[in-house]
């Protein structure tokens, strides 16, 4: 907590051009992990859909339906901007097969089994019921629902009622559902976007940053050149040791020229001292 509290104190205190780039910051992170979530986690929930969906389909025997065994037929209506599904059910008594998903048993003749959804319509609705003969023995589980929302109902009833477009029933599920809620190409460009959106951003921030790039390399040291030290040597003429000693062309005396410390002279000249005077 300190610790965050310190480069709080720091952010703060660095500038508003700093303030701005953070934000910015934060804002693309969290964008970006907003992005990768709906990658991830889109293409799982269309699926579990679809896998619902699939898993109460009932299977058909193909041509009319045969005496004595269960029949089932479909019905799918538009109920405003919702579909609306019910499934007639009238068991035969030669096999009776496996209750669909969300449903502990096929419902009998005159039973019917709604989701929430429908069971809190035909509240606000009534009128609902003359589409739904029978009593409400119950709801249909989670398992069975492809959304929570959803308007579906299992109604028992018999062969005689369902008519010629009744077919024999095999068992629910099936390996595809009837229809799915998205399309595979919308899904696949839906994912290449918004993996676009993701990668792109760290695609190019690696790129500025990778060390073989020309924008990640730091950029060439150019050699600085060195002054030469600020000490003025003596400049004595040809012949003239440094000019601590008189020269032989000039004859002047030593002793005219102010004393020099051998010590001074070392570092003045970079020589050692003049060996020509004497005690040197």
């Amino acid at each position: 907590m300190r610790e965050f509290l310190l480069g709080l104190r720091l952010l703060l205190g660095s500038g508003r051009g700093n303030r701005v780039r953070f934000a910015l910051m934060t804002l693309g992170g969290s964008l970006g992990v907003c992005c990768l979530a709906l990658v991830l986690t889109i293409p799982a929930i269309l699926d579990a859909h679809d896998g619902r969906a699939a898993a109460r389909s009932p299977r058909l025997h193909i041509g009319k339906p045969e005496p004595g065994r269960t029949w089932v037929r479909e019905f799918r209506d538009p109920h405003g901007s919702r579909p609306f599904g019910r499934v007639f059910v009238a068991i035969g008594g030669a096999d009776t097969p496996e209750p669909p998903p969300g449903l502990d048993r096929l419902p009998r003749p005159g039973e019917g089994y709604v989701s929430p959804a429908l069971h809190e319509q035909l509240r606000r609705e009534p009128g609902l019921r003359g589409l739904l003969p029978g009593t409400e023995k119950g709801l249909i589980g989670a398992a069975g629902l492809t959304d929570p929302d959803e308007l579906y109902a299992y109604i028992g009833t018999t062969p005689a009622q369902l008519g010629s477009d009744a077919r024999t029933l095999k068992d629910f599920g099936k390996e595809y559902p009837p229809s799915r809620v998205v399309d595979p190409s919308t899904l696949e460009a839906l994912r290449f976007t918004l993996a676009t959106l993701v990668l792109l951003p760290l695609a190019v921030f690696l790129s500025r940053r990778w060390p073989g790039s020309s924008a990640g390399r730091a950029p060439a040291r150019r050699p600085v050149p060195r002054s030469r030290p600020a000490v003025r040597r003596p400049r004595g003429r040809p012949g003239s040791c440094g000019g601590c000693c008189s020269s032989p062309v000039s004859g002047s005396p030593p002793a005219s020229r102010p004393p020099v410390s051998p010590r001074i002279r070392r570092a003045a000249t970079g020589s050692t001292p003049c060996s020509c005077r004497p005690g040197s």
